[in-house]
């Protein structure tokens, strides 16, 4: 069963840090960037991607706010990353409808709790050559997609298995052809 991550982040046409995001997230609008401005910029040797998706939760006093539920990709409630995971990236256009594939990391290691480097987060990492951005004007929206309520989504499965959700969605990394 293939370990999939759908990630929402902010619209962007290149995500490879030369531009400003056009979102009105909290962090864009406050900080002026949203950590995602970096997530198909190679650095480092060997060449290597860092994403971030920005995590929380509503409970006041949770300590566990800011983690990725990375149990639900298979790792131990102990383990502090999950290997091999198909992380797919998604946005809304800003001003128009619907959520896009912008690319995805495939064979990624996903951390639970977010690491800073560089005055920068990241809680995914693959290396360059497992990443593939979508060029803007070949982004199409998905029907139906289930990341209305946050910004990530845990899915995983066999090709054609069904995968359910509070909408019955049957989207899985199968099915998205990058």
């Amino acid at each position: 069963m293939e370990k999939t991550l759908f990630c929402k982040v902010t619209w962007m046409p290149k995500y490879e840090g030369e531009e400003a995001p056009e979102s009105r997230h909290r962090n864009v609008e406050e900080y002026g960037y949203g950590c995602e401005e970096f997530l198909f910029k190679p650095t480092g040797k060997p060449r290597m991607n860092f994403g971030y998706v920005h995590v929380s939760r509503l409970k006041r006093g949770d300590k566990n706010s800011k983690q990725l539920r990375i149990e639900r990709l298979g790792a131990p409630k102990t383990a502090k990353k999950v290997d091999h995971v198909h992380v797919i990236w998604v946005a809304s256009p800003v001003g128009g409808e619907g959520t896009c594939v912008v690319g995805d990391y495939r064979d990624a290691t996903v951390y639970r709790e977010p690491i800073e480097d560089d005055d920068r987060f990241y809680n995914i990492v693959a290396r360059s050559g497992n990443c593939t951005r979508i060029p803007e004007q070949k982004r199409m929206p998905l029907s139906g997609f289930p990341l209305r309520m946050g910004n990530v989504w845990y899915a995983g499965g066999a090709p054609g298995e069904k995968l359910t959700d509070r909408k019955s969605t049957r989207l899985n990394s199968s099915h998205i052809t990058i």
